[in-house]
């Protein structure tokens, strides 16, 4: 088993997803970067009701 000891834990690998120590280390470190799904759902409405109004000529 990989091990990684950094300054915020232990990572190892984590057999069911079949990432690796580093990867479930650099997945820990960009966590708060990803958007939420909700985040992403909410922007792809946006972006259709805004295509929508754009099609229809109430915006440019």
């Amino acid at each position: 088993m990989e091990k990684i000891n950094t300054e915020n834990g232990v990572f190892t690998n984590n057999f069911e997803t079949g990432q690796t120590a580093l990867e479930v280390y650099e997945e820990w470190l960009l966590r708060d970067l990803k958007p939420s799904p909700k985040e992403i759902a909410d922007a792809e409405l946006e972006i259709m009701f805004l295509t929508l109004l754009a099609d229809v000529g109430v915006i440019q």
